[in-house]
């Protein structure tokens, strides 16, 4: 396999989990009135990216009062209010596979961040939240995560995720 194509399948892999985790974010956020709590610490209007550098694949969030909206390509704001890439494929992979957290990715400086930074440990919450719902216990303790406490059966999440309307 050529370099050209290893790029286009990293790339690939990493807009599949982007969907899930877009999915999994929209489903927490339904049926988990804490994580939807946490939602509403950001403003109303809210737009935040989130994705790899230079020009990869990234989630694109609009919190507004009814809700949270995940929003595709075309729809994506120009210029979010907080944008948050990171600096290679490898890392977003490891972020959105589960292997990393943001607060980690952040910490050591694997992230290029524009915007208002104020909210970054908002999300964070939100995402380890995501994390402990979409991952398994075995994922979450092999990858040094810790699980946090659940609202909603685990794997009644994950059914909603994968197949169910949300």
């Amino acid at each position: 396999m050529n370099a050209e194509n290893n790029k286009k399948l990293k790339n690939a892999v990493l807009s599949l989990l982007i969907y899930y985790v877009g999915r999994a974010c929209r489903s927490c956020y339904k049926y988990d009135e804490t994580l939807a709590a946490t939602f509403g610490a950001l403003p109303d209007g809210f737009v935040f990216r989130i994705g790899a550098l230079p020009a990869g694949a990234g989630l694109t969030i609009r919190k507004d009062a009814d809700g949270i909206t995940v929003l595709d390509r075309s729809d994506a704001h120009a210029s979010p209010d907080l944008d948050i890439r990171f600096k290679n494929v490898g890392t977003a992979k490891m972020f959105f596979n589960g292997s990393k957290s943001l607060a980690a990715c952040f910490s050591q400086s694997q992230t290029v961040t524009e915007g208002d930074t104020s909210h970054i440990m908002t999300l964070s919450r939100i995402f380890d939240a995501v994390a402990s719902y979409i991952l398994t216990k075995g994922i979450l303790k092999r990858n040094g995560r810790e699980l946090l406490p659940r609202r909603v059966s685990a794997h009644k999440m994950r059914f909603k995720t994968l197949i169910g309307r949300i």
